[in-house]
């Protein structure tokens, strides 16, 4: 592999690595407030419990339209004609990362639901949901060197 490679896949592994670990950050502090009970839900506070019914499946529909809608933004960015590796890099680069923040939103979607709502397993689905989808989407050496011998050679590119 030569040094943009070894680069661009570092760099969208470390901040994909990043994007992982601030899920666990809101994942510790959603435990830390359902430990101490603090769950209150700010929905909950305001006296408006039947926004609750609205907002719901509004976030659970938010988060998860993220990632079904990945995929399409991912077809659209991988593939067409490249002209050079450098091109091919880039739009590998800006998948790893565009599939990465969208993971880490669903996650998002379900911290901000908790705060409103207060609900603890609410944040717990998409937060499982958000970690899978970032792990399996995780950029891996392996697949990017097939998708630039694909590119290259006017294969089939490997999805």
């Amino acid at each position: 592999m030569n040094g943009g490679l070894k680069e661009k896949h570092l760099t969208a592994s470390i901040i994909s690595a990043a994007l992982i670990f601030s899920t666990f950050v809101m994942a510790g502090i959603v435990f830390i407030f359902h430990l101490f009970g603090m769950n209150f839900g700010l929905i909950n506070l305001i006296g408006s419990g039947q926004a609750v019914i609205i907002i719901r499946p509004v976030f659970y529909f938010l988060g998860l339209s993220l990632l079904y809608g990945s995929r399409f933004l991912d077809a659209g960015i991988l593939k067409r004609k490249f002209d050079s590796q450098d091109d091919i890099l880039k739009a590998l680069f800006t998948s790893s990362l565009i599939k990465a923040a969208f993971g880490e939103a669903c996650a998002m979607f379900g911290f901000i639901l908790f705060m409103l709502t207060g609900s603890y397993w609410d944040f717990i689905l998409l937060f499982i949901v958000s970690l899978f989808y970032q792990i399996y989407n995780f950029p891996r050496k392996s697949a990017w060197q097939d998708f630039i011998n694909a590119a290259k050679t006017g294969a089939v590119i490997p999805s």
